[in-house]
């Protein structure tokens, strides 16, 4: 990115390049489909090195997967307390706790435990931007818990998934072409 600042890179196709999957990217992390924006840039990753596209079709992939559209961070943040009480409200009706459909209660001081405890793990890693965390954390439930949080943890990959492959593709399109450690140049 540093090349594509300084202007270095912007004239070349790979800076063109770059800036497109840059601006592609913004599209999806605000939930807008992109799958016709990366597909028009087909051409441009075919001119790539043969080493540089097997590098990056794992990438490509995932993207393509997510072409249609990622659950974006805010909305993932809007929809946590929801999911949240769903797990709640799954793990009181497996455990035959009768007032689970009056209402739930979820301890969110340093006092949570169990299910309490790891739901405020997920949401604290989830304010920090740490979307993966907060799936990590919602991982470690069991049974009834889990499975109410199947969806969102299904969006919240994907947004992890796509972001990532993003900048391993920036990155990978920047840098292609380039000697690597142990090959002539």
């Amino acid at each position: 990115m540093k090349a594509v600042e300084s202007g270095a890179l912007e004239a070349s196709p790979r800076g063109r390049l770059v800036l497109a999957l840059g601006r592609i990217k913004d599209r999806a992390l605000v939930g807008l489909p992109f799958g016709s924006e990366l597909a028009a840039l087909r051409p441009d990753f075919a001119a790539l090195p043969a080493l540089d596209q097997q590098m990056i079709g794992a990438d490509l992939a995932t993207l393509t997967e997510h072409g249609a559209g990622i659950m974006p961070y805010e909305t993932l943040v809007r929809d946590f307390d929801a999911m949240a009480s769903a797990a709640l409200q799954a793990t009181d009706k497996a455990e035959g706790n009768f007032l689970n459909k009056l209402f739930t209660v979820r301890r969110t001081d340093a006092g949570a435990t169990g299910l309490d405890a790891q739901l405020l793990k997920a949401e604290r890693a989830l304010a920090a931007r740490d979307i993966a965390g907060a799936v990590a954390a919602l991982e470690s439930l069991e049974g009834p818990a889990l499975e109410a949080t199947a969806t969102w943890r299904t969006q919240a990959k994907a947004h992890v998934a796509t972001a990532r492959a993003f900048d391993r593709l920036v990155t990978g399109v920047a840098n292609a072409g380039e000697a690597r450690e142990g090959q002539p140049s």
